[in-house]
C-alpha cells in the first residue's frame, strides 16, 4: 500500500506487503479483516490481479507498453494455461501488435464497411459524467448511447426478424 494506512474502511486483498505494513500499524489502530467466501474469491483474486497487471504496464515507457506490455501479458496468459483446464492456449495470446474488435459491420457495394456509431467513451468505462470543462458531456454521451443502441437494435431485429424484439420496444 503506497499511502498511510489510515482509519476507515477498506476491501484491499492482504498481501505480504500489506500484512508487514498492518504489523507496523500504530497501537491505536486495530486492523480487522474476515475470510472471503468461496463464492467471492474469484473476483476478488482477478480485480486484485488486473489492478496489480494495470499499474505494472501504466509504468512501462510509452515505447515498451506495446511490445513488452504484451509479451508480460502473454506470460501470464501461458501460466493460466499451464495451471488450468480452461483453454487458455494459444488462441488466447495476443498479437504482437494489440488491436481491439471495435464492430463487425456489413460490407457496402464499395467494398467498404458499413458504419455502427459508437458510443463516445468506450464500452466498458464507468466513468461518472459531471459535465465539468473538459470532459466528456452528458448530452453528447446519450445522442451517442442513442445512436449505438439503435444500431444494434436494428442488426438484432434483421438478425432474428421476430415481432418479439419490435414489441417490446413498441410498448
Amino acid at each position: 500500500m503506497a499511502t498511510p494506512i489510515v482509519a476507515g474502511i477498506y476491501e484491499d486483498l492482504i498481501t505480504n506487503g500489506l500484512r508487514i505494513e498492518l504489523e507496523k500499524l500504530n497501537k491505536a489502530l486495530i486492523a480487522n479483516h474476515a475470510e472471503i467466501d468461496p463464492v467471492d474469491i474469484p473476483r476478488v483474486l482477478s480485480r486484485f490481479a488486473s489492478g496489480l497487471l494495470t499499474r505494472v504496464l501504466e509504468s512501462l515507457s510509452d515505447d515498451d507498453r506495446e511490445v513488452v506490455g504484451t509479451q508480460l501479458v502473454n506470460r501470464v496468459i501461458a501460466e493460466i494455461g499451464a495451471l488450468s483446464d480452461i483453454s487458455a492456449g494459444k488462441a488466447q495470446l495476443i498479437e504482437e501488435s494489440p488491436k481491439i474488435l471495435t464492430s463487425i459491420a456489413k460490407a457496402l457495394p464499395d467494398g467498404s464497411s458499413e458504419l455502427i456509431p459508437r458510443p463516445i467513451l468506450a464500452l466498458g468505462d464507468t466513468t461518472f459524467l459531471t459535465n465539468a470543462k473538459g470532459e466528456p458531456q452528458l448530452l453528447k454521451q446519450i445522442e451517442s448511447e442513442i445512436a449505438s443502441a439503435m444500431s444494434i437494435y436494428r442488426a438484432q431485429v434483421k438478425r432474428n426478424k421476430h415481432s418479439v424484439v419490435r414489441s417490446t420496444f413498441q410498448e
